[in-house]
Formats: C-alpha cells, sequence, structure tokens
C-alpha cells in the first residue's frame, strides 16, 4: 500500500530498485497511472506468491498498528510483540491495536474523593 500524497514521487522510485531486484510488479489502476505496470486484480492481493512479486495499491492513508517492510505479516502476533498469549485483534484507534494480550482487555477506572478541595 502506498499513500495517494506520496505515490507520484515514490513510486517511480520504487520501480527502479524493483526492477533492479527482478521483482515481477503489478499495480492497480491509479498506480498504472503513475508507473508501468502488470494490472493487479483484487485475487493478486489475497495471494501469498512465496517469489519476488509485488503488488502495489494505492490509498488515501495508512492508518495500520503495524507495518512491514520486506518481511512476513505473519509477525502480527501477540507472543512477537512480547504481550504473551495473544487472545485477540483489536481494529480500534485507541487505546488497543493490533494483537491484544491480557492487559490489552483491561482499563482503568480512577475513583478521586475529596472534600471541597480545588486546584489553583
Amino acid at each position: 500500500m502506498v499513500d495517494k500524497a506520496i505515490a507520484k514521487d515514490a513510486l517511480p522510485k520504487i520501480k527502479v530498485v524493483f526492477n533492479k531486484a527482478g521483482t515481477e510488479l503489478k499495480g492497480c489502476a491509479n498506480t498504472q497511472e503513475i508507473i508501468t505496470v502488470t494490472n493487479a486484480t483484487d485475487e493478486d492481493f489475497d495471494t501469498e506468491y512465496l517469489a519476488n512479486n509485488l503488488n502495489i495499491k494505492l490509498v488515501d492513508a495508512i492508518g495500520a498498528a503495524a507495518v512491514y517492510v520486506n518481511s512476513s505479516t505473519r509477525f502480527t502476533d501477540g507472543g512477537s510483540f512480547s504481550l504473551g498469549a495473544e487472545v485477540g485483534i483489536s481494529t480500534n484507534k485507541l487505546h488497543t491495536r493490533g494483537p491484544m494480550g491480557i492487559e490489552g482487555l483491561t482499563t482503568y477506572k480512577f475513583k478521586i474523593y475529596g472534600s471541597g478541595q480545588i486546584r489553583a
């Protein structure tokens, strides 16, 4: 995924680097408006190739809990993130995001008792 805001600058550079590495590039229609690549279908984005292939899709923004470069997303795991046993995945923006351990299921409640104090 490439943020549309940087695509015109980033995609030509990406293409040069990956072409030198012999990588097969495929891209969405928006990608093809910027660089020449083979068309990527929805199925391409759901395929794990285990080969030197790269599918490119332009997005409005990348709000992700984890971003990987040159690595498998299979590392998105509670144990890998030192969270202990993974008990779930959260797609929320706050407070826990991504793999969740038992602490991610915990929230806090503060109770403050006073007798008329003020803050100066």
